[in-house]
C-alpha cells in the first residue's frame, strides 16, 4: 500500500499525499505495495479512499509505463478526476545477463576500456590494494563512516552535497544497513590504499540486480582515478555473485554512460479531484512549471510542511 507520510505536504492551501521514501532519501521505482494477488481489491480501496478524501496526490519516482500507482489514476479517471504525468529523470542501466567480466569489458567503448585497466594496474603498482566489502555489523557501520566522510571530502569544495547531509539521514542509513546486511543485500565496499580508504561505494543486491546507489572518495587520489576503479570492480563483483543486472539509479551523469547503455525512465504522477480545490492546484501548479521557465528557475511556488 502507498503509505501516508507523517507530514503532508502543503502548497497553498491544498494538502497532497506523497510516498513514504519521497525526497531526500534518494529512492528510485516507488510504486504501492500490494500482496501478490491482491491488486485488484486493493487498488479498488486506495481509489475509494482518494474519493472520499478528495486528495490531492502526488506520486514521484515511478517507473515510466509499469506502476500500479498509473492503474489508480485510470480508476479515478472514470470517477471524473484528472491526472499527468511527467518524466523527470532517468535510471542508467547494464544487462549483465549471459556475460562474464571479459565479454562485458568487451562492450565498453574502446578508449574507456583502456582506461579503467590502465588506472587498476598504475594503483595495484602503487599501493597496496584492498577491495574490501563489509561482512559483520561491525565493518558495515565503519565502512559507512568511512563513506560519509568521504562523501562530504569530495563534495565540500563544490558547495556541498544533498545527499547524507543531515543526522537524521544518517541514523537511518545506518539502521537501513543493519537491516540489509541481515537480510544479505547490503553491498557496501571500500577500497583501500594501504592503510588508507581512498573510495567507497553504497549499493544493494536484490533479486536479480545490484543496485548502485551511493559514492564517495578521497581528493587526494582524485588523479588515480579512485572513483573509476571503485566502480568497474563493484561491477566485476556483481557479475561474479551472478547478478543480471547492474542499476546505476537516477541520474543523467556523465560518468555513468561510460558504463550502461540502456536506461529507464522515471516519471512522476499527479492525480487530481474533480472538486474546485483539484482544479486550482493544478493551475497553480501549471502556473509554477510556467513561472520557472520565465523567470530561469528563481521563482519558487510557496511551499511550507504541514505536521
Amino acid at each position: 500500500m502507498m503509505i501516508r507520510p507523517r507530514q503532508l505536504t502543503r502548497l497553498l492551501p491544498f494538502q497532497t499525499l506523497e510516498f513514504l521514501g519521497t525526497g531526500s532519501a534518494g529512492s528510485d521505482y516507488l510504486d504501492l505495495i500490494i500482496r501478490r494477488g491482491m491488486e485488484e481489491p486493493v487498488l479498488s480501496a486506495l481509489s475509494e479512499h482518494l474519493c472520499g478524501k478528495k486528495l490531492i496526490a502526488k506520486l514521484a519516482q515511478l517507473k515510466k509505463g509499469s506502476s500500479k500507482a498509473a492503474q489508480v489514476a485510470l480508476m479515478l479517471k472514470e470517477r471524473g478526476w484528472s491526472h499527468a504525468h511527467y518524466i523527470t529523470n532517468v535510471c542508467p542501466f547494464v544487462d549483465l545477463s549471459g556475460h562474464t567480466w571479459t565479454s562485458y569489458l568487451g562492450t565498453l567503448g574502446p578508449a574507456h576500456r583502456y582506461n579503467y585497466q590502465r588506472r587498476l594496474r598504475q594503483l595495484r603498482k602503487s599501493f597496496e590494494v584492498r577491495f574490501e566489502r563489509a561482512e559483520s555489523e561491525r565493518e558495515g557501520q565503519q565502512a559507512l563512516e568511512v563513506l560519509v566522510a568521504l562523501h562530504h571530502r569530495r563534495w565540500r569544495p563544490r558547495g556541498g552535497s544533498d545527499a547524507l547531509h543531515t543526522e537524521n539521514l544518517i541514523a537511518f542509513h545506518r539502521e537501513f544497513t543493519r537491516t540489509a546486511l541481515e537480510r544479505g543485500w547490503l553491498r557496501l565496499f571500500t577500497l583501500w590504499l594501504g592503510e588508507k580508504p581512498a573510495a567507497s561505494l553504497y549499493g544493494f543486491r536484490y533479486g536479480r540486480t545490484f543496485y548502485f546507489y551511493q559514492s564517495g572518495f578521497d581528493p587526494a587520489y582524485a588523479k588515480n582515478s579512485v572513483g573509476l576503479v571503485t566502480m568497474g570492480l563493484s561491477i566485476e563483483s556483481a557479475l561474479e555473485e551472478g547478478a543480471e543486472e547492474y542499476d546505476l539509479l537516477h541520474g543523467d551523469e556523465e560518468y555513468k554512460f561510460l558504463w550502461a547503455r540502456q536506461e529507464r525512465q522515471l516519471e512522476r504522477l499527479e492525480i487530481f479531484p474533480p472538486c474546485v480545490s483539484g482544479l486550482l492546484y493544478k493551475q497553480a501548479v501549471g502556473f509554477g512549471r510556467a513561472a520557472k521557465r520565465w523567470f530561469g528557475g528563481n521563482y519558487r511556488i510557496p511551499v511550507r510542511e504541514h505536521s
